[in-house]
This record gives structure tokens, sequence and C-alpha cells, in this order.
């Protein structure tokens, strides 16, 4: 029997891979147009769009090279429909920058359950010299090795609620707070706290949404989203939330509550894709998804944003300037 040539095998190969990638992208081509809410698996293949952008030009090259009409034409289809997918990711605005006069700087971090030294992560996080901190996943135990760090002497305004669950979260600032509190979405508290952007007043609000790794889970999502679609729609204060929301922007349920009359900041001021969530531990390779979000009621507006990395984390943190929208 004669044994294929090494041309041959790396055609089959080529044809193989191809092929895969193909049917690849339309099976998430298929979940984001149709965005189902109710699979642990669609939601996960939907969060991926914007790095399935990526593969589009070589679906599209192979087939161009291989003269092969049904891939070119395919490759050609979904490289511009997964291209204006990921436009809602990949930004070209400031990203980093110097904090303007009048605005205020937020950094937000999940800083991990499972991380053995929370409080490295937070003198990170006051490193970037913000005026709010806010920590997700927060038990008991990292309060504790945090509350009384040296580098948060300078925030004395705090609103902490500790969970031995991942429903922990605080607000730490170096600005006074006119109310505080904590907010129940559902089955999970939210911290809160109101604060003064230029002459504007404004609510604060802290949380982490359930991960959608499970059908239980991505219920209780469903339930949190829906508690603060609500708070949003009562508020009588203009709204900056801020966490880990366990959704990107191609999820409907985020989509959903930015129809509220949310903006995102990455998208108003981020470059690049902006991920958050999938951080390496030796952060050898980028971030994936971007899951941790600042979003804002329309009186405020997003000047720079950007994200680091956050020791003993799998999230990166998120820095957000934020000033009083111009009329």
């Amino acid at each position: 029997m004669k044994r294929p040539s090494r041309a041959g095998l790396i055609h089959a190969v080529a044809v193989l891979g191809a092929s895969l990638g193909l049917f690849g992208l339309l099976v998430i081509a298929v979940l984001r147009v149709f965005n189902p809410t109710s699979s642990f698996i669609a939601t996960g293949l939907i969060g991926v769009t914007p790095l399935a952008f990526l593969g589009t030009p070589l679906v599209l090259g192979y087939g161009l090279a291989k003269k092969h009409r049904w891939f070119s034409v395919a490759g050609l289809v979904l490289l511009l429909l997964f291209g204006f997918w990921a436009s809602a990711d990949l930004r070209f605005g400031p990203g980093q920058g110097e904090k303007p006069e009048g605005a205020i700087r937020v950094v937000t971090g999940n800083v991990a359950m499972s991380n053995p030294d929370p409080a490295l992560a937070v003198v990170e996080m006051t490193s970037t010299e913000p005026d709010l901190i806010l920590l997700q996943e927060l038990t008991p135990e990292a309060w504790a090795s945090i509350e009384d760090l040296a580098e948060l002497k300078e925030y004395p305004y705090r609103r902490a609620n500790p969970q031995g669950n991942p429903d922990g979260t605080a607000i730490v600032s170096r600005l006074p707070f006119a109310d505080k509190g904590t907010l129940g979405l559902g089955v999970t508290p939210a911290t809160w706290a109101d604060i003064t952007i230029g002459q504007q007043s404004v609510r604060v609000i802290n949380v982490h949404m359930a991960a959608p790794v499970s059908q239980k889970l991505i219920d209780r999502g469903a339930t949190q989203y829906t508690a603060l679609a609500a708070e949003v729609l009562d508020s009588t204060l203009p709204l900056i939330i801020v966490g880990d929301l366990n959704s990107t922007v191609q999820h409907r349920r985020l989509q959903d509550l930015m129809d509220q009359g949310l903006a995102d900041a990455h998208q108003q001021a981020g470059r690049g894709f902006g991920a958050t969530w999938g951080q390496p531990r030796l952060a050898l390779l980028p971030a994936m998804l971007r899951i941790d979000h600042v979003l804002m009621s329309e009186e405020i507006e997003a000047v720079h944003s950007w994200t680091e990395p956050l020791s003993g984390s799998d999230h990166r943190m998120l820095i957000v300037d934020l000033a009083a929208a111009s009329d």
C-alpha cells in the first residue's frame, strides 16, 4: 500500500482544519444571531464572538488560496458578520491617560476567593491612584487582611459586605458618601454608595453576577439581571454600575440592561478588545473575555478606560476615569 506523501498529509490537515474552523464559526454565528439565554454552553460560545472574529480571515484566506468558491463566499460573509459584532468590543478610544480635572477614577477588580494574597491585589489597585475601589468575591478573611492596609488610609469612606461565597463586595472611597447601603438583587446582595461627580449626585452600585456555568447559575443570573434592570428604571439618581457582570456585550442579558439607558465605559473610551477575564496567573497570555464593566447613565461619560493585571486573580482590574457629561 502506497504511503501518502508529506504534501498530501499537509493538504488533508489543511482541509480538515479549514472545515472544522468553518463549522465552528457557523455554529457561533447561529448562536449569536438567536442569542439564547437558557444554555450555559451557548452562553460560553457567544462570549467568544470577538475572538472568533480573528479566525475568519483564515477561512477566507484558505478559500481564496484554494480557489474554493463556497469557502471564499462563506469566509467573506463571516468576516463581515463577525467584524460587525466584534466592533462592540474592538475600540479605538484613548485607553489609558491622565485623569482630567473634575473627573474621578474608578478601579474595579474581582480579587478571587481563591486568591492567596488579596491584600496584594488591593495594593496594586491603589497604585492606579483611584478615587473609588470596588471589590468582588470578597470573603470575611480577605476583608480582614485588607481593611487596615496602610495604602487604604486615604480611603476612609467604605461600604463592605464580605460573604463566605462569591457574592461579597465592597466600595472603598476617598470621596465622602451622601448615603450607602446594600441592595438585594434577588438572592444576591450588592453594595452601593451615593457620591458626587462635579455637581452631579450619582449612585454607584457594585455587583457580582452569577457565572453562567450551569443551568442553576444561569437562572440565578437571570433573577439578578431582572432585579438590576428594575433598579435602573426606579432610580431617581444617575447610576454607575460597576463590577463582574459575568456577561459580555455580546450577551442578550447585558444588552437588555444597557437598553435601559446605560453606556459602557470601554465602548466610550477604551482601546483594543479590553478583555478582563481568563488572565493566566503568570500573565503569559492575554485575557479572553470582557465580563467586567463600568456602565453609566447618560449624565456621566467615560474619559479613559484600560485594564491591568491583578495578582492572584484570573481577572484583570478595570480602571476608568469618569466625568459629568458635557452638554
